[in-house]
């Protein structure tokens, strides 16, 4: 698949989840931008807490899904 089919696609389908899913895939798509940090570069032990400082800043912000929604969300698949 080009790069261009892929845009594509992804601006098709990303109208179609819901707001908290749609962050979901952002943050997925910014975790796969900095996976040099797992793949032959760990993070460091301050990046590492930085990334779960933002992590739970994000849940405290209202940014998550709960369970149930989780399940219903993957019962679709």
């Amino acid at each position: 698949m080009t790069t261009a089919a892929i845009q594509k696609e992804v601006e098709q389908l990303l109208p179609k989840l819901k707001s908290g899913e749609q962050q979901l895939v952002l943050a997925f798509i910014k975790d796969i931008l900095t996976a040099d940090n797992v793949i032959g570069n760990p993070a460091s032990i301050s990046e590492y807490n930085r990334d779960i400082d933002a992590a739970v800043a994000r849940m405290d912000a209202g940014n998550k899904l709960s369970q149930e929604e989780v399940e219903a969300y993957f019962r679709k698949w």
